[in-house]
């Protein structure tokens, strides 16, 4: 069974969106992200950033050894590279795909990393062809020496744009491949995308044919995939209601094979034709709560805004608003070890960019003063929070600085 967020959505033309939204928009939509990238437009219709800008968003897990593996792109590869000081320094790099590829990258889109408790790695990412952008998928049983030939995830990948990848892997070491896919789009001018998945094992071999977990999600906006206690997995995601209302829902898997449910957690009531480009957070902690954030500008709650859920999501407390909206607080990134989370986000006074950050330690009824954590004038990624299950790292590119994982405490 699957789920659709929508009854019916109205097309809108999104060649034309982004220009238009570029004249009448606030900053935050008619400005560029990390990779250079008009926000707003159509998938398809994303240029390519400069080469600079597209070794800024990364991806970072640690392992079961704790040593961290990153994921990066360089021209036409993707590396995988791995520290055991906590980022500090890396080991020399392993070529994803052997053969070079158009990747696609952009901080919404960036490729992605998870290693499994045997430490195997496992790592996703879009490139172009058979169509402007393909998910890819690739393991490595050996450490990270070598990664297999990467593979398409999709069973319509002739067909079909797919991107915005995300990799999970469970405690008994379940894979799970998540990914926008536009095989169901009627025309390709019809907003949203669904969200289809395939299911592997430790030694990779996903499944050959694809699932369906959820329609109507904004096209554009990342979606975070969590595991939760029992080793299900629970994404959380902008969707689109009622034709042009992009707020959020966790779409949840259960129990059965293919069997998935939503419940729709924000109701600001956002109604606005193109994607913001400003995908949620997730974090699900040890002791089960559930911690979201999330990004809108609707008639209802217009800001960042923080909630948790301590019954998995069946019920949120009142969202919890936070940020300077007037130096465009956005893409926020929430992390829990249990009574301890931390939220962070990035701030724009329109010379620097800021990363600033709260604490909690009783597991977000109470939070610290805000904390700036990192400045720059330089492009920048986006801020990501990053766990060992004992500490709280943020992850922070810049072009001036490179690649830092500094300490939340």
């Amino acid at each position: 069974m699957t789920v659709s967020l929508i009854a019916a959505f109205s097309p809108i033309r999104r060649w034309l969106a982004p220009c238009l939204a570029a004249v009448a928009a606030p900053l935050w939509l008619a400005g560029c992200g990390a990779s250079g990238e008009l926000q707003g437009m159509g998938h398809a219709m994303h240029g390519h950033a400069s080469e600079e800008d597209r070794r800024l968003p990364m991806s970072a897990a640690f392992g079961p050894d704790g040593r961290l593996w990153r994921v990066s792109v360089e021209g036409k590869q993707v590396l995988v590279d791995v520290s055991g000081d906590d980022g500090k320094t890396f080991a020399a790099p392993t070529a994803v795909n052997q053969a070079p590829q158009r990747v696609r990258v952009r901080a919404e889109d960036r490729p992605q990393i998870a290693v499994d408790a045997g430490g195997v790695i496992h790592v996703v990412y879009s490139a172009e062809l058979p169509q402007p952008s393909s998910s890819y998928y690739s393991v490595s049983t050996d450490g990270g020496k070598s990664f297999s030939e990467p593979v398409l995830v999709s069973d319509t990948a002739a067909e079909a744009n797919t991107y915005e990848n995300n990799v999970l892997v469970t405690p008994d070491r379940r894979v799970f491949v998540f990914w926008h896919d536009e095989r169901d789009r009627a025309d390709w001018r019809d907003a949203g995308a669904s969200i289809y998945y395939a299911v592997g094992g430790p030694a990779g071999g996903l499944s050959k044919s694809s699932r369906k977990a959820a329609g109507d999600i904004c096209e554009c906006c990342r979606t975070a995939v969590k595991v939760d206690v029992d080793g299900s997995p629970v994404l959380f995601a902008r969707a689109i209601y009622s034709g042009t209302v992009r707020d959020h829902g966790l779409i949840k898997l259960n129990g059965a094979a293919d069997a998935w449910s939503s419940s729709r957690v924000s109701h600001d009531e956002w109604s606005i034709g193109v994607c913001p480009e400003q995908g949620p957070a997730l974090s699900i902690g040890p002791d089960g709560r559930y911690h979201a954030t999330w990004f809108s500008q609707g008639a209802k709650g217009s800001g960042l805004f923080y909630a948790y859920s301590s019954d998995h999501g069946a019920h949120f407390s009142p969202p919890r608003s936070f940020g300077d909206a007037g130096a465009l607080a956005g893409h926020p990134s929430v992390l829990s070890l249990g009574a301890k989370v931390a939220v962070a986000w990035q701030e724009f006074d329109g010379k620097e960019k800021r990363i600033q950050a709260m604490l909690s330690t009783d597991g977000g009824e109470h939070w610290s003063a805000v904390k700036t954590l990192g400045r720059t004038e330089s492009e920048a990624d986006y801020p990501l929070l990053v766990g060992d299950g004992q500490r709280i790292f943020l992850q922070w590119t810049t072009r001036r600085d490179g690649f830092q994982m500094l300490r939340v405490e």
